[in-house]
């Protein structure tokens, strides 16, 4: 009885942190194809090529996809992080374009270990994103 109350706890701590550690890479995923799926939507627009509008065009797309993988839209920020490259949106074929999603991912499981959190080990949340580059057609 006594190995179990030592066992336990950690192996709740163990069990936890697996389960974290899922949602984080299940966030990362949706937020990877969410930005490929923003810079394909960016290289195949030629509607009237106007940069601002190509740019809220790719930032809903993103947002959509990423919705739809259940993430808040509110929580995730779209963003071109290089300005050259992000007014590539409708230049010519051949240049790049770069989008990047990414979102706060908060501790859900493990916030309860505030002991560990205060002196810097675990971080109260930790920042999730991916950038994706593809030629303009």
């Amino acid at each position: 009885m006594v190995e179990m109350a030592i066992i336990l706890p950690i192996l709740l701590l163990v069990m936890f942190a697996i389960a974290e550690m899922g949602l984080l890479f299940n966030r990362w995923l949706t937020l990877s194809n969410a930005a490929r799926e923003g810079a394909r939507h960016a290289i195949v627009y030629r509607d009237n090529c106007v940069a601002g509008i190509v740019k809220t065009e790719i930032t809903n797309r993103v947002l959509d996809f990423a919705e739809a993988g259940a993430i808040q839209r509110n929580d995730v920020a779209v963003a071109f992080s290089n300005n050259e490259i992000a007014d590539n949106v409708c230049a010519g074929s051949g240049t790049q374009v770069l989008v990047r999603a990414s979102i706060d991912f908060p501790f859900l499981y493990i916030p309860g270990l505030g002991a560990l959190r205060s002196p810097g080990i675990l971080p109260g949340s930790l920042n999730v994103g991916h950038s994706a580059v593809m030629r303009n057609e």
